[in-house]
């Protein structure tokens, strides 16, 4: 359905299980890896605790990511991401009246890059970069989402959300966070909410 150019399949065995009960054990991960026609799926051991059509339902994911282009669209989205952050830093790079306000007050000393580099990420980068931040963290979402309705369109969705149940509750982490909270800081959409898309487009196929 795919068309993905498989070489081989590799599990890797995952640390041993910590006597910690403060430590959670490894999640259960899957990797697409490789170049051109020598493509690799890489597993770890933790994904074969659960049944074989949840296994193919996150890799049917992870196809999605491939066959959609994410990853050369993720690439390009940093590259952005740092041109911008270099714009603007070199705007008040070596700007007097800027350096000036902190102490740096004579003109025949000018100061290093790496002083003027920390004073720019501790002042004015910090409201640029949380502006950039719920961008990047929007296009993540919006790439995890896709991928999820990519795979409702190879009939795994059920199978996706189990694990997607299994696994996030395994730690105990909070599956419906406020909504502005998840849009800010959450790498991927929250687990209420995966399931309501891909709940909704499976209504809107039928």
């Amino acid at each position: 359905k795919v068309s993905y150019p498989l070489e081989n399949v590799y599990v890797l065995d995952s640390p041993k299980s910590s006597s910690d009960p403060d430590v959670s054990p490894p999640q259960p991960n899957v990797i697409l890896s490789g170049f051109g026609s020598r493509k690799k799926i890489i597993l770890n051991d933790s994904i074969l605790l659960v049944n074989d059509n949840e296994v193919l339902a996150i890799i049917g994911h992870e196809l999605g990511h491939w066959k959609l282009g994410h990853t050369m669209k993720t690439f390009v989205f940093t590259q952005i991401y740092y041109g911008l952050a270099i714009y603007c830093f070199s705007l008040f790079y070596s700007t007097y009246d800027f350096f000036r306000a902190f102490g740096f007050d004579d003109p025949d000393r000018p100061v290093a890059t790496i002083i003027e580099l920390f004073l720019f990420q501790q002042t004015l980068w910090i409201p640029i970069g949380k502006i950039l931040l719920f961008i990047t963290t929007a296009f993540s979402h919006q790439l995890v989402l896709a991928a999820d309705q990519f795979t409702i369109g190879l009939g795994l969705s059920q199978n996706l959300q189990t694990f997607l149940c299994k696994t996030s509750m395994e730690p105990m982490e909070n599956v419906r966070p406020d909504s502005l909270y998840a849009a800010c800081t959450y790498p991927s959409p929250h687990l209420v909410e995966r399931l309501s898309k891909m709940s909704h487009l499976e209504k809107k196929i039928e």
